[in-house]
């Protein structure tokens, strides 16, 4: 279960995210999805998203107020292009899905299976390759870049909902009708064996890898996360023309955390982009209507 949401949560976290976004880090050349996809493949999720928003905040053309720089602007927002986004599902599920799927589906073959594993570990760059490919199958769109750009975020919202109201109806129907599971599944799908991690650091033996594992993934979402929702904050925050008061930070709390019980950090993550972007589109596009 804790498996299933991870898989909703890393399509709309900034493993996908930087594939929607494309933001470009002013002095960092490698500053392609593929590059950061593996960086965080690597060394986790909570090691590489603190790095990538600090040189994002602090590198990039889209500087804090706060700290005397231009107030934010969508000078980074049209890095990717409207195909790019465009073919940003199917590329998505040729990219991520088949990969993941065929590292699912049960073989009786261990060395295959294990093949099957190292096969999804370059999904960062099939998305990548996948989005190229249909970029060039695909007739040039007509909507503008905003609407496109809007479409791409909330079909990465949506996902990230779908998936993470699944693991609540599973965890509720194991609670209310635990006849209908397995044995095991009244402890396995209970809620706190799904989404609380253990232990930060602990000198009791291992129960088994396995579960080792399951609380290091759990470290490694929240950790990184709570990185990639500051992060998110602050540009939504800069992109305000007007002060923000303490009515408008408590607002932004409570829309931070009704999406994250929706659609996880990675749902609350998204809907805060797609805002700040949203808002500066709009701004670019008054300035664009007054030069004419």
């Amino acid at each position: 279960m804790r498996a299933v949401s991870c898989l909703g949560q890393l399509v709309s976290s900034p493993r996908g995210g930087l594939f929607v976004c494309g933001r470009p880090l002013t002095g960092v050349e490698s500053n392609r999805p593929v590059f950061w996809g593996y960086l965080m493949q690597i060394f986790g999720y909570a090691a590489v998203m603190p790095v990538y928003a600090a040189l994002h905040l602090f590198g990039s053309p889209v500087a804090l107020a706060s700290l005397g720089r231009p107030r934010a602007r969508a000078t980074a927002l049209r890095h990717p292009s409207r195909f790019r986004l465009r073919v940003l599902v199917p590329a998505f599920a040729l990219g991520y899905f088949l990969p993941s799927l065929l590292m699912g589906w049960p073989v009786s073959s261990p060395a295959l299976h294990q093949w099957l594993n190292g096969l999804w570990q370059g999904f960062p760059l099939y998305v990548v390759a996948s989005q190229q490919l249909f970029a060039r199958l695909v007739a040039p769109a007509q909507q503008g870049h905003g609407a496109i750009l809007s479409r791409a975020y909330s079909w990465a919202f949506y996902t990230a909902a779908a998936v993470q109201l699944c693991t609540y109806a599973v965890i509720l129907a194991a609670k209310a009708t635990p006849g209908l599971f397995p044995s095991w599944a009244a402890e396995a799908f209970a809620f706190g064996a799904v989404f609380a991690p253990g232990p930060f650091h602990s000198s009791k033996p291992l129960s088994s890898m396995v579960a080792a594992m399951h609380d290091f993934y759990k470290w490694d979402q929240y950790v990184g996360s709570a990185a990639a929702i500051t992060w998110a904050v602050c540009l939504d925050v800069s992109s305000q023309e007007a002060g923000v008061s303490l009515a408008d930070w408590a607002i932004l709390g409570w829309d931070v955390v009704r999406w994250s019980a929706i659609a996880g950090p990675a749902g609350a993550l998204v809907r805060l982009l797609q805002r700040r972007d949203g808002r500066v589109l709009l701004e670019d596009t008054v300035v664009e209507d007054k030069r004419s």
